[in-house]
């Protein structure tokens, strides 16, 4: 029996793709003095997303809101 993927199933598998990838190639921060909110492949693997659903600033801020998986 084949199991069907949901469209944010596809968009967790994606961002978590995003992630991994940006954990191999990027710095984990930019500076040594720089905030440490968020890492490089994290912020990198938002705007990913973002791109990958076609979405503007405000939606994707939502979308993050709603999906735990993603926060």
């Amino acid at each position: 029996m084949e199991v069907l993927m949901t469209t944010t199933d596809s968009w967790i598998r994606f961002a978590r793709l995003a992630l991994q990838i940006g954990r191999d190639v990027l710095l984990t921060y930019a500076h040594k003095f720089s905030p440490r909110c968020f890492t490089l492949p994290q912020l990198a693997a938002c705007v990913l997303l973002k791109e990958y659903r076609q979405a503007d600033w405000r939606s994707f801020k939502a979308l993050l809101a709603v999906c735990p998986p993603l926060a």
